[in-house]
C-alpha cells in the first residue's frame, strides 16, 4: 500500500518539470468520448498554402478540419475546459492573450505555481458561457479573435460567432492524445510550434516511462475514490472511469471505486454508496476546501470515520502547480510518475 501512494504520490511532484519548462520560455466540463491519436503535427497541405496569406492562415482542428485563422492572433477566449488558460500559458509563455477567463481558471491561477510564475497577473474574469450557450454580448466585451471549444459548443454557436467575425477553433479532452492534441493547436495557433512539439515529445516520453513499470505494479489493485468537492447536501462529486484522474489511478496501480459510473465525467454519489464502496485510498482534489484532518476529526461527517482509508488515514491532498494536477491540462502525464 504504502509503495502505490508513494508511486501516485511522487508521480505528483514530477509534475512540476512541466512547470519549470513553462517558465524557461518566458516565464467541470464537457465529456468527449471521442479519441484521436497524434503522432507528428500534420504537414502543411496545398489547401493550406493556397489559403494562407498575408492576413490569414491555417490551422487544423482536433477533428481534423482546416480552418483559416487571422495570420496573427493576440486575443482568444476558451470556453470549455478550465485548464485551457493554464496550458496556453504553458505553450506560448504569455498570458496576455487571453483577454478573459472563467472563475475556475481565475481561482486556479491565484492557489498554484503560475501565480509564482507570472506575478501581477489580473485576468479578466467573464462568464462567456453557461449551459453550453455563449453569452455574446459578454464576448463582445472583449472582441476575440479565436475562439476555442468543445463540439457542443461549436455545433451550438458557430455560425453565430463567424457572422460577428470571431474564428471557432474546435478541442477535445478526455485523454493524453487529446491533451497533446490541443497542444499542437495552440502551437499553430501562435506560431510556437517547435515549443508544442517538445512538449508532446516530452509527454509522450512520461507516459512510455510508466508503461514500462506497469509491470512492477501490484496484481491486486488498492480500492481508491477520487473526491473532486463536497455538496451542501452531503452528497460529494466524485471522478469517474471518464475522467482522466481515473486513468491516472490505474497507471499508479489503483482502482478507480467510481469507475463504472458512466453518466458523466464527474457524478455525486451519496454516503450510502461510498460506504458501500469503502475505499482503502482516498484522494482530494483541489476544487475543495476538505483536507485530510476534516475527515479524520469528523469535520465531514462522523460516519467517514467508518471508511477504511479514514480508518488508517490514508487520505491524500491533490497537488498544485501550473494548475489543479487532477485535471485535463499539460501536467497530467507527470502526475503519474
Amino acid at each position: 500500500m504504502k509503495k502505490t501512494v508513494s508511486v501516485l504520490l511522487s508521480l505528483l511532484l514530477i509534475l512540476s518539470l512541466f512547470s519549470a519548462c513553462a517558465s524557461q520560455s518566458a516565464s467541470e466540463t464537457t465529456a468527449v468520448t471521442e479519441t484521436q491519436a497524434v503522432t507528428e503535427a500534420p504537414a502543411e497541405t496545398a489547401a493550406q498554402t493556397e489559403a494562407a496569406s498575408a492576413d490569414t492562415k491555417i490551422v487544423v482542428d482536433a477533428y481534423g478540419n482546416e480552418v483559416e485563422i487571422p495570420a496573427k492572433v493576440d486575443r482568444l477566449v476558451e470556453t470549455s475546459y478550465a485548464p485551457l488558460s493554464s496550458l496556453i500559458y504553458v505553450v506560448t509563455g504569455r498570458s496576455d492573450v487571453m483577454v478573459a477567463m472563467s472563475q475556475t481558471a481565475a481561482e486556479g491561477y491565484d492557489i498554484s505555481m503560475w501565480k509564482v510564475l507570472e506575478p501581477g497577473l489580473q485576468p479578466n474574469v467573464a462568464s462567456i458561457i453557461k449551459d453550453g450557450a455563449i453569452n455574446f454580448e459578454e464576448l463582445a466585451k472583449y472582441q476575440p479573435q479565436v475562439v476555442l471549444c468543445n463540439k457542443s459548443v461549436y455545433d451550438a454557436n458557430a455560425e453565430q460567432l463567424k457572422a460577428i467575425g470571431v474564428v471557432p477553433v474546435m478541442i477535445k479532452f478526455g485523454n493524453f492524445e487529446d491533451v497533446q492534441e490541443v497542444i499542437r493547436i495552440v502551437g499553430e495557433i501562435f506560431d510556437c510550434q517547435d515549443r508544442a512539439a517538445d512538449l508532446i515529445a516530452y509527454q509522450k516520453g512520461i507516459l512510455s516511462y510508466f508503461d514500462q513499470k506497469a509491470g512492477e505494479l501490484p496484481a491486486e489493485k488498492t480500492k481508491a475514490l477520487y473526491l473532486s468537492r463536497s455538496n451542501d447536501d452531503g452528497t460529494y462529486k466524485v471522478f469517474t472511469g471518464k475522467h482522466l484522474a481515473s486513468k491516472m489511478l490505474a497507471a499508479a496501480g489503483f482502482q478507480n471505486v467510481a469507475q463504472d459510473l458512466e453518466e458523466s465525467t464527474i457524478v455525486t454519489v451519496d454516503m450510502e454508496q461510498i460506504l458501500a464502496w469503502d475505499p482503502d485510498v482516498i484522494f482530494l482534489s483541489n476544487f475543495d476546501s476538505f483536507t485530510p484532518a476534516s475527515f479524520t476529526d469528523g469535520t465531514q461527517g462522523e460516519f467517514w470515520k467508518q471508511i477504511s482509508a479514514v480508518k488508517n488515514r490514508k487520505i491524500y491532498n491533490g497537488m498544485l502547480k501550473t494548475y489543479f494536477y487532477q485535471f485535463q491540462g499539460p501536467k497530467p502525464p507527470r502526475l503519474k510518475k
